[in-house]
């Protein structure tokens, strides 16, 4: 039996903004204009984002992690404004800890991870915290008016939503966006608006999604198609395609019709347009404003009154609401990948993947196959962890991982200045933590003898790293002794390869002449990135073609690995459009040979490590004896048969 809810009765209450990008400073502002209400904590990991929240905010406490946050206990409740890969596991801590949450929207990439959050909403609830999603268009006034309408005349037969921003969206160079898709920015918006007005969950949705050829990257344009039946159908269409001579904030517009009548609103933007002498002006653009009052305020009074046990969360943005859009958008996005086959919908959903497994596999122990470690951070994403050691162990120890292969990386040029040093210094992490395994980073034209490699083996290396992105580079393995390949073979180590196009060619008299060197293909050889849709046009035959040969080589592995690398929107979890990579390869090298890489910390940037293990649930030709092999098995055996190579020679004189 629910319990009570508790009526919160402090005179004001201490709210956390956990994410401080464009939208966390918008919920800031907002925040900062209700009353009874306090921007008491600002968390967010990037140490810029904080230096602007106390400035904007110098009440606010700020920190980096909300576990810091909770532990001081400065928050009645929190609203998670940051990336949605880390929605899940954010609100997931702050109920456990027992405040309420809205989380904006989507409330997770992919159903199975919004799942993921069930029990522990549900158990949160029992205790009184509140649990609200951000659906703010439904505090939009038009829309509110269109449910009125909806309620006093009759249900709409159909809907008609168009959500354009503008082209820049997609172009990396200035876009805060150009990681997203119009699926997850803008098409969950009209999915839950289609819901609150029709009242029902569609029997059928299918979708489709295209790249514009004069656009970076892609998809550009999505359509969605949702029927109830015969009842109801309605048409969604969200689009990066505007040019600049449009209102700078895009335009959208929903039809509804219904048995004798219909209904038009213009949500953006609102009726106010502003000329001057270069263009017009829609100061309007977004029913949000930072001086008080629009819908985003609507949303956090609901809100706010939900958590005082004043008003239940509105309907529509309740936690199940949340499920519902989110296994819509998962099933939109598997339909696009299929060209738009219709995907049946149920009242008691399950994750999309194709065929949901029939009994619970049995527990994995997991092995990474592509790790890196840097004394000081790894600096080329946007996340910069203050320890990266202390953070995979934190991982790992969620996951159940016992072991990682750490690729050793020193630099490719001067801008990777900050990774000087890695070999020492992974080789004296391997010595203080029995979990990492170390690849030594070397560039091919060093390795002039057997020697070389003998004093990598010394230092407790289980093998190599190498980088080979140039001619140059290729030329370097072409002329690398047959003595240090060898030395390589004999001991069982391991040569783990990056590299693309032409470029894995001057692989191949290396294994033919060396059959039994243990080399490891990592990111399925960087294929040419391409989005669901494109991967159908471009074969995964093409787009591997250049690591495909290997196959015939019984001791060539291949990493799954950098999914987001070859994604053109790397945050698409579960990467559809890399499935059939990973499909092929699969055929072609079978599951003993496929290895899982988490690419910890790159991947950070892009979405959690668990939506890299968890990407195979959604791959129905694995068996669960599959997924135990390429997540741990093999690699295991692999490290095992390196180690005990290295032990029959550990205490050599590296000068012989």
């Amino acid at each position: 039996m629910k319990a009570t809810r508790a009526v919160y009765r402090a005179a004001e209450m201490s709210i956390g903004i956990v994410g401080y990008g464009g939208f966390g400073r918008l919920h800031c502002q907002t925040v900062a204009q209700l009353e009874g209400v306090r921007v008491a904590a600002v968390i967010d990991p990037r140490k810029e984002a904080i230096a602007a929240a106390a400035t904007a905010h110098p009440h606010a406490r700020c920190f980096t992690d909300v576990s810091a946050a909770l532990a001081e206990h400065c928050c009645d409740a929190f609203i998670v404004t940051s990336s949605s890969d880390t929605h899940v596991f954010l609100a997931s801590e702050i109920l456990q800890y027992g405040a309420s949450v809205m989380i904006e929207k989507p409330l997770s990439p992919t159903f199975q991870g919004a799942l993921e959050l069930e029990k522990v909403v549900e158990a949160a609830d029992e205790r009184g915290a509140v649990t609200m999603l951000g659906h703010v268009m439904l505090f939009n006034s038009e829309v509110r008016r269109l449910l009125k309408e909806v309620a006093d005349r009759g249900a709409p037969v159909y809907i008609a939503s168009e959500r354009h921003r503008p082209a820049w969206f997609s172009d990396p160079d200035i876009s805060p966006y150009a990681n997203e898709s119009p699926w997850d920015l803008s098409m969950s918006h009209d999915v839950y608006i289609a819901l609150a007005l029709n009242g029902g969950t569609p029997s059928e949705v299918s979708g489709r999604s295209f790249a514009a050829p004069h656009l970076h990257g892609g998809p550009h344009l999505a359509t969605a198609d949702l029927t109830w039946g015969k009842d109801c159908t309605a048409r969604l269409t969200c689009s990066f395609l505007c040019p600049d001579g449009m209102p700078a904030d895009g335009v959208d517009r929903i039809d509804v019709f219904g048995a004798g009548w219909a209904a038009q609103a213009h949500p953006n933007p609102r009726p106010l347009t502003v000329w001057d002498n270069t263009r017009a002006h829609h100061p309007l653009s977004h029913e949000v404003f930072d001086t008080g009052g629009g819908m985003l305020s609507e949303q956090l009074k609901s809100f706010v009154q939900a958590v005082r046990g004043e008003s239940p969360v509105p309907r529509g943005a309740t936690f199940e609401d949340g499920l519902l859009v989110t296994s819509i958008l998962d099933k939109l996005k598997l339909s696009s990948a299929s060209h738009g086959r219709p995907i049946s919908v149920s009242s008691q959903d399950s994750p999309i993947s194709v065929q949901p497994p029939t009994h619970t596999p049995s527990p994995v122990t997991l092995v990474d196959a592509h790790i890196h470690l840097f004394q000081d951070g790894y600096q080329a994403g946007d996340i910069i962890l203050d320890d990266d050691i202390a953070s995979f162990e934190t991982i790992s120890k969620r996951l159940g991982v016992e072991a990682a292969l750490v690729v050793g990386f020193e630099g490719l040029s001067a801008v990777h200045g900050w990774a000087a040093g890695n070999n020492a210094f992974i080789a004296n992490a391997a010595k203080q933590h029995s979990w990492i395994v170390p690849l030594a980073f070397v560039h091919p034209d060093k390795l002039q003898s057997e020697r070389d490699v003998r004093s990598f083996a010394h230092d407790g290396f289980v093998g190599l790293s190498m980088y080979i992105f140039s001619e140059e580079d290729a030329a370097a393995v072409a002329s690398v002794p047959p003595t240090v390949w060898d030395f390589l073979e004999e001991y069982n180590l391991l040569v783990s390869v990056n590299s693309k196009g032409e470029h894995w060619r001057c692989w191949d008299r290396v294994v033919s002449q060396h059959p039994n060197l243990r080399l490891l293909v990592s990111h399925m050889g960087l294929p040419d990135a391409c989005t669901a849709d494109q991967s159908m046009a471009h074969t995964a035959c093409e787009r591997l073609e250049h690591i495909l040969p290997f196959s015939q080589f019984s001791n060539v592995y291949v990493k799954l690995s950098g999914f987001y690398a070859f994604d053109t929107a790397g945050h698409e979890y579960p990467h559809y459009s890399s499935h059939s990579l990973v499909e092929t390869a699969y055929q072609s090298f079978g599951s003993d040979r496929l290895l899982w890489g988490s690419d910890y910390p790159p991947v950070l940037d892009f979405g959690p490590v668990v939506q890299t293990v968890s990407m195979f649930d959604y791959m129905p030709w694995l068996t669960d004896d599959d997924r135990r092999k390429l997540l741990g098995n093999t690699l295991r055996d692999l490290i095992s048969d390196a180690k005990a190579g290295l032990g029959r020679f550990g205490s050599l004189d590296p000068s012989k």
